[in-house]
């Protein structure tokens, strides 16, 4: 509904306003996006930012409020043609029956472009949702690989998987992941992925259906600690352990002897599942190995 009836706005108490109740232009410098003018009650509709692809909304309240964005649409077409690609690959094709030796090359190829495609660059709520899934797909894979041949190496499928993590995760992205994570409740049949450039033919690792974003992020993470640190070469009875690194995030993998590989555990059971937002800087880490 909308109306052009003169009306004021709220707290105004003078009475002499003569101009419909709207919510007024506003021009976004960080989103790139400039709102027209709308009546309350409306939400206005806006192209997403140049190279994004989709439609950016805004709810206009009754009170002529603009309400938060919703821009969970908005991703770049890059990452898109991307998705679409790893989805017709025949590696990836559930019940593949390629060799092990094939689908960890093919796994570690992708993952080391996805860490190329999100690096450098302010992603949008979309490009962080088309990650996830696609971290989760590539878990599914070393996860399989993991069943068949535990020895096989994966160097640079662990470098592409914590460096896309840090990268999804740097300062910049804050915005992006409190849009995605506010604008919308979680929802069982979008869990991974809310828009129409997801990945249909996989079967992700499933979170739980209330757990955010930015758990689902914390999950693959410490799922991925536990699986790479069960692959850590050692002599029986003796304790493994490396650090791998990246600019937001920092692991230590540690195979314990006697032990098979457990979940990492964080302060509270619940905390993936809790958490709103991911944000760690890598001065984190600067000051703690200073």
């Amino acid at each position: 509904p909308s109306t052009d009836t003169p009306s004021c706005h709220a707290g105004d108490t003078t009475g002499q306003c003569t101009q419909p109740l709207r919510c007024p232009v506003e021009v976004d410098d960080v989103w790139g996006i400039t709102w027209r003018s709308t009546p309350p009650g409306d939400v206005a509709t806006e192209p997403c930012p140049a190279s994004q692809a989709g439609n950016a909304r805004r709810s206009c309240s009754s009170d002529a409020v603009w309400m938060m964005p919703d821009l969970i649409e908005c991703g770049s077409t890059s990452l898109q043609a991307f998705a679409g690609m790893v989805e017709r690959a025949p590696t990836f094709i559930p019940g593949s029956s390629s060799p092990p030796g094939e689908i960890i090359e093919s796994t570690s190829s992708a993952v080391e472009e996805l860490s190329r495609l999100t690096n450098g660059t302010n992603l949008f709520p979309d490009d962080i949702a088309v990650s996830l899934e696609l971290l989760s797909m590539f878990f599914s894979q070393r996860q399989m690989v993991f069943a068949a041949e535990s020895d096989m190496p994966a160097a640079s499928y662990q470098r592409g998987f914590l460096q896309t993590a840090s990268n999804l995760v740097t300062e910049a992205n804050q915005r992006s992941w409190r849009n995605l994570q506010n604008v919308r409740a979680p929802d069982p049949a979008t869990a991974l992925c809310p828009s129409q450039s997801c990945i249909t033919n996989i079967i992700p690792v499933n979170p739980p259906p209330s757990m955010t974003e930015s758990g689902q992020l914390l999950r693959l993470v410490e799922d991925f600690s536990a699986l790479e640190s069960a692959q850590l070469p050692h002599r029986p009875g003796e304790e493994s352990r490396t650090t791998v690194s990246s600019p937001n995030l920092e692991m230590q993998l540690v195979a314990l002897p006697g032990q098979e590989a457990s979940r990492i555990m964080f302060d509270s059971a619940d905390t993936a599942e809790e958490s709103d937002e991911v944000l760690l800087p890598s001065e984190l880490f600067k000051q703690a190995n200073s």
